[in-house]
């Protein structure tokens, strides 16, 4: 069942979430241009149901349920935040689906008291940014991002997207408050699996803030197969587990 954040000054959005008793409770991110009832959000909300556990998925402005129209990539950021800010009680792990993950590290930013861990699935932690950084009018942003094909998206999307870049310089490094697992698809070819190499390697924290890396061989960028799903679901249970 669909329900709706109303928020004052900004555009109203569509969710869906359970209650539960067992904390940390959990929250999905979807990517660019996806909806929030694709298989992997739907197959954590189910794991979530079955263990009394909160969790909490939502449409980004002008996507699925949400109102409003697409205007900048920062009012996605602010989404999510909101979401989590009132949508959300006590920690939290944030699951973030390629440019979700991107949301994730910016959510974790603000809430970095909340954030409990992180898991990321095929995330889009540099391509993101980098690539509205040299888009210039209105543009089509397709490849695999977005869910349903290739979009128009408006001159004013990526105003003030460099204010969110978390790496603006190339040696930049990537402070860890909070585990951080990664299932990355080996055949994916709009995010490569080597970008969540190389961000495994930027991160630094203390040692309890592990990171891992997990690589599916066979895994492609939407990791909507069952095994890819399966393994999502382990990495959920291991981080739910040590929380």
């Amino acid at each position: 069942m669909t329900s709706f954040l109303r928020r004052v000054g900004k555009s109203t959005l569509g969710y869906s979430c359970i209650g539960g008793t067992k904390s940390p409770g959990v929250m999905f991110i979807p990517g660019f241009m996806s909806k929030m009832n694709g298989k992997k959000a739907l197959a954590l909300e189910e794991w979530c149901r079955s263990d009394n556990r909160p969790f909490v998925r939502f449409d980004y402005t002008g996507i699925g349920a949400s109102e409003g129209k697409i205007v900048r990539f920062s009012d996605w950021i602010e989404d999510a935040c909101d979401v989590f800010a009132q949508l959300t009680k006590g920690p939290q792990i944030v699951v973030g689906s390629s440019m979700g993950g991107y949301m994730m590290l910016q959510v974790a930013k603000r809430f970095p008291e909340r954030v409990a861990g992180m898991i990321g699935a095929a995330p889009s932690f540099f391509k993101t940014v980098n690539q509205l950084k040299m888009q210039n009018g209105p543009y089509a942003l397709s490849s695999h991002y977005a869910q349903d094909g290739a979009y128009e998206l408006p001159a004013t999307f990526n105003d003030g997207i460099s204010d969110f870049d978390l790496f603006p310089t190339a040696d930049a490094v990537y402070t860890l408050r909070c585990k951080l697992y990664i299932l990355h698809g080996m055949l994916d070819d709009s995010v490569p699996y080597t970008d969540s190499l190389k961000f495994v390697q930027s991160c630094i924290g203390k040692p309890e803030h592990e990171v891992n890396l997990v690589l599916s061989k066979l895994g492609e960028h939407r990791l909507s197969e069952d095994a890819d799903i399966s393994l999502l679901l382990e990495l959920l249970q291991r981080m739910v587990r040590q929380s």
